[in-house]
């Protein structure tokens, strides 16, 4: 059954459901994201050219930002800005965020990464389910649905996000969720759906594992 078909039959279940009650839209960012992503850049040999993207005040504060700290949207959006005057592919930009993902996995998410793993089989629903516990380590605002649509696939959805206006955010958004797919089983489908909302700051994101 398709992921169109299961919605109109009516036989989906909705395994989360969350939205802070900070706000309806993301107002901070933790700072592990933007730690991971410029250690991804660096490995991938593109960050002299990101710095140099940035305006000098903006890289003065960026350059101080901390894995623990929490990193306001407009200075989130001139990171994206950044990433988006690389001009990089789509390809080059899902092998980022999945770089990203593996550094996050070790810090961020340690504990849900070393749950799944612990589990080796039958992982993935409980890692779906962690899903509000790790979008409240990245973000302060917005929310995030994961609806379960088959036995084994589910459809995740961010919304609230501003960054999302980013090619760049949204390409290392897709990379990450292809880093949390290997969590789910063996082997993970990942690709991106359209949201239930057309909104430039939703996402949706489809996983199908065995």
């Amino acid at each position: 059954m398709t992921l169109a078909a299961s919605f109109s039959s009516g036989t989906t279940h909705t395994v989360v459901e969350y939205m802070s009650a900070d706000s309806p839209t993301v107002t901070s960012m933790r700072g592990s994201v933007l730690v991971a992503t410029f250690h991804a850049l660096k490995e991938a040999g593109h960050f002299d050219r990101y710095l140099t993207s940035l305006a000098p005040e903006v890289r003065e504060e960026l350059m101080h930002v901390l894995a623990a700290s929490w990193v306001p949207t407009p200075l989130a959006l001139e990171h994206c800005r950044a990433g988006e005057a690389l001009a990089l592919s789509d390809r080059e930009l899902h092998t980022l965020g999945s770089l990203a993902a593996d550094r996050m996995g070790e810090s961020t998410f340690n504990t849900v990464w070393r749950g799944a793993q612990a589990m080796r089989v039958g992982s993935g629903w409980w890692v779906m389910k962690q899903a509000d516990r790790m979008w409240t380590r990245l973000y302060i605002g917005g929310g995030c649905t994961v609806t379960q649509v088959g036995p084994k696939d589910s459809l995740f959805e961010a919304r609230g996000v501003p960054m999302l206006e980013s090619r760049f955010f949204r390409a290392l958004h897709h990379g990450f969720m292809v880093g949390v797919g290997r969590l789910l089983g063996s082997t993970c489908y990942v690709k991106p759906e359209l949201s239930r909302v057309s909104h430039p700051h939703r996402v949706a994101i489809s996983f199908s594992w065995v």
